[in-house]
């Protein structure tokens, strides 16, 4: 609970080990009884092994702490052909993992020439170019499952497994809103209206 005149309260996460991140990066603000999600991810050259990470709360002089564990173990890496996520006609079982809802995980934006991919795995989309597929860009986005644009192709939707959907804008490649959302929206989908569903 915040105290009456006490600054913001937010999170800190200490004893993190190398190659290991958070989304957001700690330190960071936090709602007043609300919930926060938060996403670690591992660099392919993290050690493994188990971890334990402190995560301390503050709100004017409150304060609280509690451990959370880290397990990371080896990666699998499948060399994968570029082609696997850039052809709309790409294996059900690479696009949809079973278990998975189906969703639109790349979008292309006629306009700016440029296909926006969502890679949860990164928690960002990435945005390549048409004319040599290069990377020209990404967009912090955790847990972005899904991707789709605006009828004016102005704003693009990410459906994310972080129960927020994510407005952004298509020429400035910025995120100017976070709508939370009661259920997960893994599919998004933009209606011609502007509107998503």
């Amino acid at each position: 609970m915040k105290q009456p005149g006490a600054s913001a309260p937010f999170l800190t996460l200490s004893g993190v080990p190398a190659g290991v991140t958070s989304n957001p990066v700690s330190p960071f603000s936090v709602g007043t009884g609300q919930p926060v999600s938060v996403i670690i991810g591992a660099s392919p050259d993290a050690a493994t092994g188990q971890f334990t990470i402190s995560a301390q709360a503050t709100s004017g002089s409150l304060s609280h702490s509690a451990p959370l564990s880290l397990t990371i173990q080896s990666g699998v890496v499948l060399n994968l052909p570029r082609s696997t996520f850039l052809r709309n006609d790409s294996v059900a079982a690479v696009d949809t993992p079973s278990g998975e809802p189906r969703r639109r995980q790349i979008v292309y934006d006629a306009s700016g020439k440029r296909l926006f991919v969502a890679n949860p795995a990164m928690n960002r989309v990435e945005v390549y170019a048409d004319a040599n597929s290069s990377l020209q860009s990404v967009i912090d986005a955790p847990g972005a499952s899904s991707v789709d644009l605006s009828a004016d192709g102005a704003t693009l939707w990410v459906g994310t497994n972080t129960e927020r959907l994510l407005a952004v804008s298509a020429s400035s490649l910025q995120v100017i809103a976070r709508i939370p959302v009661g259920k997960d929206p893994h599919k998004v989908m933009a209606s011609s209206d502007g509107k998503t569903a």
